[in-house]
């Protein structure tokens, strides 16, 4: 296997396990929203609602993967995540309760009507959830296989969006091993405040001193 087959490969089984993850997400969605609509008590659920959505499990299943497909959610750099990714997200699971509306109206089936939005409302919160822990479980396993003390300090001039994108690059890169200590700009209404975690310090003519303080 080569090196480009070793890493389509790597990156299919990522997308396999995610789903592996999406299929769990789906059911604990629903299953989750049926529940809520009657008070998490059992009891209190129609048999009939119970069958119906045994019944049309696989279906909703193979509509959220088709749909997490065809919005690029699988496709997605989840460790660079941002507005785009959010909101193809929010499109997948709002079509997704559409879909499951139109699958139980098709079958001739009956659900609560509460049932359609919370369902697709748990599916979006888990999907957050899972690509949210993927990225973070990403960024543990390349810092732990870096030595925090041989970081770079680093000042970054400017605390705009080159600043913002400036800190999310050197945070998320496997190849930079710097750390942004602080940033500077002579906007007053920026200063002392914090852009990605990272405190505006100053304006340029306190650089030098922010040098000597962050040891940069």
């Amino acid at each position: 296997m080569n090196k480009n087959e070793k890493r389509d490969f790597v990156i299919w089984q990522r997308r396999a396990v995610l789903v592996i993850v999406d299929i769990i997400s789906v059911n604990l969605a629903t299953y989750g929203a049926l529940m809520t609509r009657f008070e998490f008590t059992i009891s209190f659920i129609d048999p009939d609602f119970m069958k119906t959505l045994n019944y049309c499990e696989p279906l909703f299943i193979l509509a959220a993967i088709i749909l997490f497909w065809a919005f690029r959610i699988y496709s997605s750099l989840w460790e660079y995540a941002g507005f785009d990714e959010l909101r193809n997200a929010v499109g997948a699971c709002a079509v997704y309760g559409c879909v499951e509306v139109g699958i139980v109206t098709v079958l001739q089936l009956h659900l609560p009507r509460s049932f359609y939005p919370i369902s697709a409302m748990y599916l979006l919160a888990l999907l957050g959830v899972s690509r949210g822990g993927y990225r973070t479980i990403r960024k543990k396993l390349h810092r732990g296989k870096i030595d925090v003390r041989s970081r770079d300090r680093v000042m970054i001039i400017g605390a705009g969006e080159a600043g913002r994108n400036l800190i999310q690059e050197i945070h998320n890169s496997n190849f930079l091993n710097k750390k942004v200590c602080c940033l500077i700009d002579d906007d007053r209404a920026k200063q002392n405040r914090f852009i990605g975690g990272v405190r505006v310090a100053g304006d340029r003519t306190q650089i030098k001193k922010c040098v000597q303080r962050y040891h940069i």
